[in-house]
């Protein structure tokens, strides 16, 4: 367009220099980080029309690259006007095919997060080809948050259909939306709880803390209880030597980072949290045996189950009274059937007995 042209040569002459001797930033005050930005900047008579062609101009001529500095820009269509509707819309055919064979949503047709994306990346990479897209182009993404929100998790399912065509590595597996994976203590048993973390069918955020709780119990082997970084060497004893530790540590005690959790560092851990370290170990030696994983050396039931939570005095409730009632009925448990020296895990038993009921996953939150 020959507005576009106009524009360039009127930026020029207010700044006596070419456009081919312009910075990043003198291109990002010309285009605006949004429309309303480029129309204070840009001649009272070139139309908003403009912006989109003097985008492509930029990219073209002044090797401008800062797209994520211009808001919600229309990336598939400055990406078509530079490579080509065809090769755009054939490369991004590709990473639908492999994305809806998986059961993404971004694998159909009527998704417009995908082609934002991928169309992002073209830019950054100054071509339109999967084949060119490697490991340090999305590393580069991520380390200088070129994109956010949404739009990373969009970025990390093209990654793993890039890698599926065999033009760049896997992405490393994250926790929460965009944190780093926590890491530490035995690798044997950090194996282990990532080899459970990726088979469970828990919702991805209980997954996540049962995991990081995992990996503070492998720091505790890492420096008290070497020999017990196998889950197969575990037994009854180990239990109730990691409860007995529990029982006694604090804020901070074999965590990654202490960042964030400023006076309570040093002080005993509540017993929500305890309960839900207890109930993290539960899960994974039940579901390691259920699996065939690991053989039943130990009941995780008995050996796991979170302590009952002695709080303030209640009010009574039409609970409480049923209770009662059975207890009339069939007799109040002895003294000491719910534990002794000999078996102290027995001690974390509740009354009651049965299946695990959903309400059992409310112990399941992060750590102190």
């Amino acid at each position: 367009m020959l507005d576009v042209v106009a524009v360039l040569l009127t930026r020029c002459a207010a700044t006596g220099r070419t456009f081919w001797g312009w910075s990043e930033q003198e291109w990002t005050y010309l285009l605006g980080r949004t429309q309303a930005e480029f129309r204070q900047h840009a001649p009272a008579w070139a139309g908003d029309e403009v912006r989109p062609y003097l985008a492509a101009h930029a990219y073209l001529l002044g090797s401008f690259n800062e797209f994520h500095r211009l808001g919600s820009f229309q990336r598939l269509t400055l990406a078509w006007r530079i490579f080509g509707r065809d090769r755009v819309n054939g490369e991004i055919a590709r990473l639908r095919a492999v994305l809806g064979a998986w059961g993404y949503r971004l694998g159909r047709d009527e998704d417009t997060l995908l082609p934002m994306v991928a169309c992002h990346l073209f830019l950054l990479d100054r071509s339109p080809h999967l084949e060119d897209l490697d490991t340090a182009l999305f590393d580069r993404v991520r380390r200088d948050e070129l994109l956010e929100g949404s739009r990373l998790n969009t970025l990390h399912a093209m990654q793993r259909a890039v890698a599926e065509l065999g033009f760049c590595d896997p992405p490393r597996p994250g926790t929460g939306r965009h944190s780093a994976r926590a890491t530490g203590g035995a690798p044997v048993w950090e194996q282990w709880a990532d080899r459970w973390h990726t088979t469970s069918t828990l919702t991805p955020r209980v997954r996540g803390s049962v995991r990081s709780n995992l990996l503070k119990v492998g720091r505790w082997i890492a420096a008290e209880q070497p020999d017990a970084a196998d889950p197969a060497d575990w037994t009854r004893q180990t239990c109730a030597s990691w409860i007995a530790a529990l029982d006694r540590m604090k804020v901070g005690d074999y965590v990654q980072r202490t960042i964030g959790l400023g006076d309570r560092l040093g002080k005993p851990l509540e017993a929500p949290s305890k309960a839900g370290q207890i109930t993290a170990l539960w899960t994974f030696f039940r579901d390691c045996q259920e699996w065939e994983w690991l053989p039943r050396r130990f009941d995780p039931l008995r050996a796991g189950h979170p302590p009952q939570h002695h709080g303030p005095p209640r009010t009574r409730s039409q609970s409480d009274r049923r209770r009662d009632l059975g207890e009339a009925v069939v007799g109040r448990p002895e003294p000491g059937a719910r534990g002794s020296a000999a078996d102290p895990i027995r001690a974390f038993l509740p009354l009651r007995t049965g299946p695990r009921r959903h309400a059992d996953l409310a112990f399941l939150r992060p750590t102190q």
